[in-house]
Parts: C-alpha cells; structure tokens; sequence
C-alpha cells in the first residue's frame, strides 16, 4: 500500500486514483503507523462477503403459498388490466 501513496510503483499505479494524491507529511505518518504495527480498531473493520452469495446469481424460485390462503387478482383491476388498450390493440 505504501508504494501505491507514495508513486514507488509507476505512474498508472498511485493511490488515490481519483482526487489529490497524499502529502509527504501524510505519507510520513502512514508510513511510521505501518512500522508501529498498524493497530487497526476492530470496529473500523470491514465485512468482507461472498460476492457470489448476492440475490443475482441465485436461482429463482416460485414463493410458497401457505395452506388456505388463496392467489387471486383483484377483479376491478383484473376487469381494467384486460380491457385496457395495451391488450386489445390489434398488431
């Protein structure tokens, strides 16, 4: 990481890539926290997660429909939703 701030590794690889780059002071202070030992508080600690456990690559499923309870559309919108112009056009 300190070579990416402080530009050791090329010009296409500095951080920040957006935005202005460090100062040396700031590059100094990043640089004397990583000999302390860099303490990182557990509580700044990022959640790292499966990125293939998101919604988009699981397959889909139909949802349970619990005994008695019925699917049935609202007939007033049922009534407008076919009669409407989208579905009675001719092509």
């Amino acid at each position: 990481m300190i070579h990416l701030v402080a530009g050791l590794k090329g010009e296409d690889n500095l951080m920040p890539q957006k935005g202005e780059r460090l100062t040396p002071e700031q590059i100094g202070l990043l640089r004397a926290w990583i000999d302390q030992g860099a303490d990182w508080p557990e509580s700044a600690s990022v959640k790292v997660e499966d990125k293939r456990n998101h919604w988009a690559f699981k397959a889909p499923t139909r949802p349970a429909i619990s005994e008695g309870q019925e699917c049935r559309l609202d007939p007033e919108w049922h009534r407008q939703f076919r009669f409407s112009p989208v579905w009675t056009k001719k092509v």
